[in-house]
Formats: C-alpha cells, structure tokens, sequence
C-alpha cells in the first residue's frame, strides 16, 4: 500500500504505511488515527499544527557488565587521547568526578598555551585495548543498552567532555566532528525519554571550517553534566520536551513495511531509530 513520511518539529521523521495506529494528542483531547487520518488532519481548521505524539518513557533494562565505568568512558570519549588512556580538561571539577567514579589519575600536567590539564586514567589503556576501541571512538553496543543509570552516566560523560549550556535558549548542546559519536548522544537520549534535536552542516572549529554535528535537547528530570558545567542548568523539564509535533504528513515512495503485532500492553511499539511510540495492526509475524 501507499506509504507517507511523518516529519516531527525536532528534525526526525518516520517512513510508514496507511494503516497503523498512532496515539495522537490534539487540542481536544487523545485520540487513535491512522497514518491516512494523520495525513488528511494533522492541523485543525485554523491551519496551526494540532497533533502531537507524546515522547516515549525510558526505556528499562537490566544493568550491564561494563569493562569500564561508563561516565569515564564517556568523557575518553569526547576529551581523551585515541592512543591511550589520558583525558584532557579545563573544568577543575573533573578530577573529582573522576575519583567519584573510582578511577585514579596519573600525574597530571599543565599545557602553557591553553591551560588545559592532561592526566592518564590509570588502567584505562589495558582496559580500552581489551574492548578494541583504542584508536578508535567506537562505542560498544552494551554500553547503549545498559540500565537508565548506566545510559545516563555515559551521556554525562559525554556532555562533561564535548557538551555545553546555552543559557538563552536553556537546552543542552553536544557538538562534535565525529558523526558516530553525534550519533551515540542523540540514541542515548532518545532511549532515556529525552526529545533531541539533530543538525548538521558547516561550522568554525579550530580556526577552520569544519562540516559539524550537533544534538540539542531540553533535559527532562535529570541534570546531563556532573562537572560545574551543570551549575548554570537549574530546575529542568518542560510540556515541549515531552513530545514531538507532526509537522507534514507527504507520500512517500512504497518500500516494504511489514505489520507486526507485538506481545505488549495495549500493542504499542517504538519505531525506528528515534523510537517515535506507534501500534501494531493486530497481525501476527509470518
């Protein structure tokens, strides 16, 4: 059958079919529509955007057997030296974070032209060797799909290294050069109930201009930095970023779409890599 791209307000978008069912929240309350029904009233009489498809809760899994504290993986990550197990900061607070995580800092030194601090994480090398991610910035699948604490820490360390707070628009911002990294942000947080904003396209770094990748987001019940980058994020969570608005509804070229039914209370389902909540139609897999 024909099938239709559902765009949402932070950038993401969904290819499907006529027929599942999405719970939609309009001006007049929740109601269940198809995508054919979403297509043809996605705005109400005026014209405005009227539906909105609320974000999904966290998504609750068991802890993971991490080789490596995941904050302090994740600030490797961002601020850490390919080729071994030294970080970098500027922040004065992230050797504290560091101890608090049960990690042990070498001896650390002062860089003259920028003042930044590097130090090795003692033992990290061995332990990124034994991953096999040293020289690269791959982040092994157990490590997105660990408990909340686990998912959360790692976004932490993340946004400690390589994320910052625009105080004007009060949203937390991760940008970097490395698409995958970008990548690894904007899953963690759709994971953890989080609405992220994905951009990318040229900006200054270094003094050059450099194609970049940014994820944006309004932090809901939880602060994303440990370092005192957190200081300025005060209270968090907003109705907006809690669900995403249907902006168009068009046809789409037909791919194949398969209709599942899925053994889960009222048959509800994430699709797609932005996890956006739809239903299944009923039909069992072949």
């Amino acid at each position: 059958g024909p099938c239709y791209e559902v765009a949402f307000d932070d950038g993401s978008s969904i290819t499907a079919s006529g027929d599942p069912p999405w719970t939609v929240h309009r001006d007049s309350g929740e109601v269940t529509m198809t995508t054919l029904q979403l297509a043809a009233s996605h705005r109400n009489r005026g014209g405005q955007r009227d539906c909105r498809i609320p974000m999904p809760k966290a998504l609750t899994l068991p802890a993971a057997d991490l080789p490596v504290d995941p904050w302090v993986f994740g600030y490797w990550l961002g601020n850490g030296k390919m080729t071994s197990g030294e970080i970098t900061w500027g922040d004065p607070t992230v050797p504290a974070v560091v101890a608090a995580h049960g990690a042990a800092l070498g001896l650390p030194q002062t860089r003259e032209e920028s003042h930044a601090v590097s130090a090795t994480v003692l033992g990290l090398r061995t332990l990124l060797r034994k991953m096999d991610v040293l020289g690269t910035r791959r982040v092994p699948a157990e490590f997105l799909r660990g408990s909340v604490e686990q998912r959360t820490a790692l976004l932490q360390g993340l946004m400690d290294s390589d994320g910052s707070w625009n105080r004007t628009r009060r949203q937390a911002v991760f940008v970097n050069l490395n698409r995958g990294l970008a990548e690894v942000v904007y899953e963690l947080l759709v994971s953890l109930g989080q609405r992220a904003s994905w951009w990318e396209g040229r900006g200054e770094g270094y003094g050059k201009v450099v194609h970049q990748y940014r994820v944006a987001f309004t932090p809901r019940g939880f602060v994303p930095f440990l370092t005192s980058k957190g200081d300025e994020v005060g209270p968090v969570g907003t109705v907006k970023s809690g669900r995403r608005m249907v902006t168009s509804v068009t046809p789409a070229p037909s791919v194949p779409t398969a209709c599942i039914k899925v053994d889960a209370p009222g048959s509800l389902f994430l699709c797609g890599r932005q996890m956006v909540p739809t239903h299944n139609t009923g039909k069992s897999p072949a």
